[in-house]
């Protein structure tokens, strides 16, 4: 399946809507639209022109898009794809009374026939590992999925998913491709110290690790590695350089970030389960950025293009070196292939021997056949 970009880095929504046009007009059956949140665009006039368009589109709104080996805040990207893509959404995902099983049962067969599939959801929905565990229990493993969750650093819930219905929000979005694909993940974060028991948890808020207060034990390690004290900074700024992780049983680290402090309690991104085992996580730039070039050098491209999910958190921690890590990217593979994609409010990946993943601090990225 062949794609055509068309980018612009202003942020301009008429040039926004004209690459749209323009993709159709080059014979684009479906639309992946990428867009920076800081381009605050009017989502009620956005609402119209996506219900106009003639072809599936799919996408979001994420704090940072990539493009020619360049992050930016500002801008949008369109990508016309030459075949019909098919596009599915759970909607009111944080409701618990929300039956999320019966609304993919709803689902066509199409999506069990494609090869890849493509999660995008609302970042700050919660019950997102609910989520994911019923789209896999739904369409299984034989198949590859990356994706990720979009919105702002706000971390305030708003439209941010594209779709022919307009710009929604608390929902998932499935895009099933009719091509195969390599997924590859990695996040090159250490351990600092652990395992602590998660002993009374709600969602993604941990109230209480080893039957003591959450931030008691999170405070008590993180400041005895280092002059930082929470006292003395915002609490977000020390916690972007030590975040959590789960002990997955193949040994691998999936990372959650914790973001709010309340009380004595830390709110994350993603859930922590009561009765999980999870460490303090400490990380180092040169091994970061080392990490991504690993995860690109493992992709086998093969005349087509690569689409990465790479963390805004990353992109926080790293600073003014965070270029470094989207050169990594591209330095890896062959002279000529195309990077596009964006920064995300947790990524996503599942493959064959696995489940569907949800990640933080992490890079997701594919490898899409030229087929």
């Amino acid at each position: 399946m062949n794609k055509k970009i068309w980018f612009e880095p202003a942020g301009n929504l008429d040039a926004f809507f004209r690459n749209m046009d323009a993709a159709v007009a080059a014979g684009a059956r479906s639309l992946f639209l990428l867009s920076c949140d800081a381009n605050h665009f009017p989502i009620d006039v956005v609402d119209r022109k996506l219900s106009q368009l003639p072809v599936p589109v799919f996408g979001g709104i994420f704090p940072q898009i990539i493009h020619a080996q360049k992050n930016f805040d500002r801008g949008t990207l369109v990508c016309g794809l030459d075949a019909e893509v098919e596009v599915r959404h759970i909607e009111r995902i944080s409701d618990p009374e929300t039956d999320l099983a019966s609304q993919i049962a709803e689902f066509d067969t199409v999506l069990q026939e494609m090869p890849t599939v493509i999660v995008l959801l609302d970042g700050v929905a919660r019950r997102i590992t609910p989520v994911l565990d019923a789209i896999y229990d739904a369409l299984g493993m034989n198949r590859r999925y990356l994706g990720g969750g979009a919105g702002s650093l706000e971390f305030i819930q708003k439209p941010c998913l594209f779709s022919n219905a307009g710009v929604l929000a608390d929902a998932a979005q499935l895009a099933g491709l009719p091509m195969h694909s390599g997924v590859e993940v990695g996040h090159g974060w250490q351990v600092l110290s652990g395992p602590f028991l998660v002993t009374r948890s709600e969602g993604a808020t941990i109230h209480e690790l080893d039957y003591r207060p959450a931030f008691e034990v999170y405070r008590e390690q993180v400041e005895k590695i280092g002059e930082q004290r929470f006292d003395d900074r915002p609490y977000f700024e020390i916690a972007s350089h030590h975040p959590f992780g789960l002990k997955k049983w193949d040994g691998d680290i999936v990372v959650r970030e914790t973001v709010v402090r309340r009380a004595d309690s830390l709110l994350c991104v993603g859930e922590f389960p009561e009765g999980a085992l999870l460490y303090i996580l400490s990380g180092d730039a040169d091994e970061l950025i080392s990490t991504v070039g690993q995860v690109a050098g493992r992709l086998h491209v093969d005349g087509g293009f690569v689409l990465a999910f790479d963390c805004v958190g990353r992109s926080l921690f790293l600073g003014g070196r965070y270029p470094e890590e989207v050169a990594a990217m591209t330095q890896a593979l062959p002279d000529g292939v195309p990077v596009f994609g964006a920064l995300t409010v947790g990524e996503i990946a599942g493959r064959d021997e696995g489940c569907l993943e949800y990640y933080n601090k992490t890079i997701v990225m594919g490898a899409f056949s030229g087929e």
